[in-house]
């Protein structure tokens, strides 16, 4: 244990954060970038990298899903390490949707044990533990979660479920995945190319819903943005997108952050109707800037918007549509912003956070 007035935390997560960025790659690196305002030192490192620990006060590790990222840290650390699970459960839509018949029938752990081995194949993405390959994911998931001091949800639905899924009671402490209010204020000025339009923010990829929200607005009264990249080997799911998308569907590759706020300023709905979800952190930016917001009730995104979003099913194209329309007739919900500038900001993460490590250090 390191006894001194500077607190220096590790960062620990997948190792294509970078390359193929989503939710938890906003997350990461908000958190980073506000705790190292409250004068917390933070190192970023992804997994395959080295895992010295010298000279760090805690650990914290971003994404369970890939436990075997994390595992390696147990074997020597004597410095408490911090878990923020992010815990995706996509059982339900691989059931469902998985093109292998045998695969879908599989539990969900053997189905991420088997991705895990054929990502380090063909992706070569490194597994970082062997003991990873020895015990399976399941154990190795309860194993990543007992060794941690504290548990980091995003809400306490998250926690329930990872508790129930994997038999695990370990401290925990809520963290809210949040907007930078001064990236994310009313002093934009909006892109007119998007005024008055419907937008989808996410990944290109099945999980994310795209294309039964193309079905569901095909020659709908409204310009229909799908704004995002191509997740990897999902380039099929972008051609089948793009095949079924009307005149009033438009695509548009992946932009960097800083260039959403004056988008979401512009247009009038926000729909994401993805398979799971924990939060949606574009849905939170894009009420923040006065979308009209369209989600599902799959995850844990009823703790964030209950009553101040509009919930639609993922299978049903006639209630994807209907969603969009009240959201598009719906007002401005002010007292939703409100909510967002006081509670879910990333500076409130940040402290939120540092009350945790303060606890073990």
């Amino acid at each position: 244990m390191i006894y001194s007035n500077t607190i220096r935390v590790l960062f620990v997560s997948r190792s294509t954060l970078f390359s193929s960025q989503g939710g938890d790659t906003i997350q990461l690196t908000k958190t980073a970038e506000f705790l190292r305002k409250l004068n917390v030192e933070v190192e970023i490192r992804l997994a395959g990298n080295d895992c010295s620990i010298a000279g760090f006060s805690a650990i914290h590790i971003f994404n369970m899903i890939r436990p075997a990222d994390g595992m390696k840290y147990f074997r020597s650390a004597k410095i408490p390490i911090f878990l923020s699970p992010i815990y995706v459960d996509y059982s339900f839509f691989e059931r469902k949707f998985g093109k292998n018949l045998v695969f879908r029938m599989l539990s969900r752990d053997l189905r991420e044990y088997i991705k895990t081995i054929a990502r380090s194949i063909v992706n070569k993405e490194q597994i970082s533990d062997f003991r990873y390959l020895l015990y399976g994911h399941h154990r190795s998931v309860q194993l990543l979660c007992r060794k941690a001091f504290m548990l980091l949800p995003n809400s306490v639905s998250e926690y329930h479920r990872l508790s129930r899924d994997y038999d695990v009671s370990v401290p925990y402490r809520v963290i809210p995945n949040a907007i930078d209010p001064h990236l994310f204020s009313n002093k934009i000025q909006p892109d007119t190319e998007y005024a008055g339009a419907v937008i989808c923010v996410a990944r290109i990829e099945q999980r994310k819903n795209q294309l039964n929200l193309i079905y569901a607005l095909n020659d709908a009264p409204y310009k229909v943005f799908i704004i995002g990249k191509c997740s990897p080997n999902h380039q099929w799911y972008l051609n089948q997108c793009k095949s079924a998308a009307a005149s009033n569907i438009y695509f548009v590759d992946h932009l960097n952050h800083e260039q959403l706020p004056s988008i979401y300023a512009a247009a009038r709905v926000h729909a994401l109707p993805s398979w799971f979800e924990t939060t949606g952190l574009c849905s939170l930016e894009a009420a923040m800037m006065g979308c009209s917001i369209v989600v599902t009730d799959k995850g844990d995104q009823i703790e964030y918007f209950s009553g101040h979003a509009h919930f639609c099913d993922p299978e049903d194209i006639a209630s994807i549509r209907r969603a969009v329309d009240l959201a598009y007739a719906s007002p401005l919900d002010q007292a939703f912003q409100e909510l967002l500038r006081n509670k879910y900001t990333w500076q409130n993460a940040a402290s939120e956070t540092l009350e945790a490590y303060k606890m073990a250090l």
